[in-house]
Order: structure tokens, then sequence, then C-alpha cells
């Protein structure tokens, strides 16, 4: 697995999600016969959601980006933008609002090497050399349908960088049931087994970098195919020593659209001084 450090100026942000028909508050407007107005039919964000784009401008210019978001039904979300071309990816965790059909949030995000990128070495950064930053999204959302989002972001040292807006769609494997059946398997990752048990326990050991990994894949709705997911880190050595004693924390997806199924989860833990550290990656069933 590859675990990227990313500096930033703050942990995760955690907005509330408020539905409009249980917010507390003084009394509302009312007609003139005393009834309270209609409220807004606020749309689900949960879902598996997809994008794919091609960057217009910047270093990366037609560079083709995949993106895969995964937001659970309080809004919890999950987000990693693949470039196809040089094996980065962007990964952002945060929470959303949604009132109406109108999605917003916050959003910590990092710049990393996605993990399965075979024979790619790239030192991924933000254009001015951060590994990290933070922003917002907006937008709005037809739920189980499409997102049109836009996002704004500032780099750790303070780069904006930019406002970009793309439209995502629902990928339906969201509805498949989710249960700790389905997911008990032996994944590969790179040459080493990580394995999920009958109960959702994780286990994984990395001869190279001595990392031992347990953790826990756990339900969220079974009706969806979202879960929960933690992963602890101890007796890494080397580079890898800086994982220790972390427990990264996030959310995974079981996709049986393709031959292995493949378990798709990103997960990040803060650290001491306000950075935290990520974790993305796309593990096939043995």
């Amino acid at each position: 697995m590859t675990i990227t450090t990313a500096l930033a100026r703050h942990s995760v942000l955690v907005l509330s999600v408020c539905l409009l028909s249980a917010c507390g508050g003084g009394g509302g407007n009312t007609g003139s016969s005393g009834t309270p107005p209609p409220q807004a039919n606020n749309q689900s964000p949960g879902g598996i959601w997809q994008t794919q784009y091609v960057e217009t401008s910047g270093p990366t210019a037609g560079d083709t980006i995949s993106g895969l978001a995964l937001i659970d039904e309080v809004g919890s979300f999950y987000f990693a933008e693949r470039d196809q071309t040089n094996g980065c990816v962007t990964i952002g965790f945060g929470q959303a609002t949604v009132t109406g059909s109108s999605i917003s949030g916050n959003v910590d995000e990092a710049a990393a090497t996605y993990a399965l990128t075979p024979g790619v070495n790239t030192n991924c950064t933000f254009p001015d050399g951060s590994t990290s930053g933070t922003g917002t999204i907006s937008g709005t959302i037809t739920q189980q349908s499409s997102m049109t989002i836009t996002d704004s972001g500032t780099t750790s040292k303070g780069t904006a960088l930019g406002t970009e807006t793309h439209t995502w769609t629902f990928n339906s494997l969201y509805d498949t049931p989710s249960s700790l059946t389905a997911v008990t398997a032996n994944y590969w990752d790179g040459n080493n087994t990580f394995s999920v048990n009958g109960n959702g326990a994780i286990f994984e050991q990395d001869p190279t970098s001595g990392c031992v990994i347990n953790g826990q894949v756990s339900i969220l709705n079974s009706q969806y195919d979202v879960y929960s997911i933690s992963l602890s880190f101890a007796s890494c050595t080397g580079n890898a020593a800086a994982a220790n004693g972390y427990t990264m924390t996030g959310l995974a997806t079981l996709d049986t659209t393709v031959t292995p199924a493949q378990l798709d989860f990103g997960v990040s833990a803060s650290v001491n001084g306000g950075g935290f550290v990520v974790l993305v990656d796309s593990l096939p069933q043995q």
C-alpha cells in the first residue's frame, strides 16, 4: 500500500447534516390560515458516483481524469480523481449538506501516487509542490441520477487551485445490498494478501516494510454497497514507520461489475500538528 502524508492546515472539517424537517428554531412563517409553508424535499446524496473528463489547462492539460466518489446516506464522502497518464490521484474527504437539490460541503484534499499503477514512479504534488490543501464543493444533485459539482481549493502553501465544474453520474451498483458475506475474501495488495474474514475483520502483513495491518469493514446501510472501513498500522519500519500507531477510517465499496471483483476504498487519519495521512487503493479478489 502507498501511504501519503499530507500536511494540511487543519484536520477534516465536519458539518452537521440538517434536514429541514428536523431542524429546530423559532416559530416559522405561516400563511393566513396558519398552515406552515411546504418544506423542501431534500435529495439523498448517497451513491457511488463517477466522472471522466479531459484536463483543459495547467501542466496536465490533455490528460484524462477518471473520478470515483463514495457518499453515504448522511453525506460523509470520499473521492479520488485519478490521472490516467501519470498515475497521480487527488483524494478528498469531507461532509456534504443537502438542502433541496443543492449540495455543499468542505473538503480536505491530498495529492498521492495511485497505489496500483504499475511501472509509474511519480512524485505527485500540486503545482506549487505541496501535497495537501483545503477547499469547498457546491452544486446541484438529483438523487440516484447526477450531480454537477463545482470545487475550489487552496494548497497548504496558500496557492489557489482554481475552480472546476464537472458532472458526476450515479452508478446503480450502489443499490446492491451490502453484507459481510459479500466482502469476505482474500484480496491482492501487490504481492501481499489483504484478508477480510466473515466478521469483517481485516488482516495484512507486508514482509518488505514489516507493517502489520488490522482493521474492520462494517455495514453502514444494508440496502447500499458502501461500507465503513478502518485500518490500524503497527510494526512498520523504514520510510513506512511514520504510519505506526495510526488508525485510518473511511469508506469502501465492493465493485462486482469487474472480474475479479475488487474492493475500492479511501481512508484518512488526522496527525499531530494539523496534518493528515491518506490511503487510496483498489484490491482485486484472489
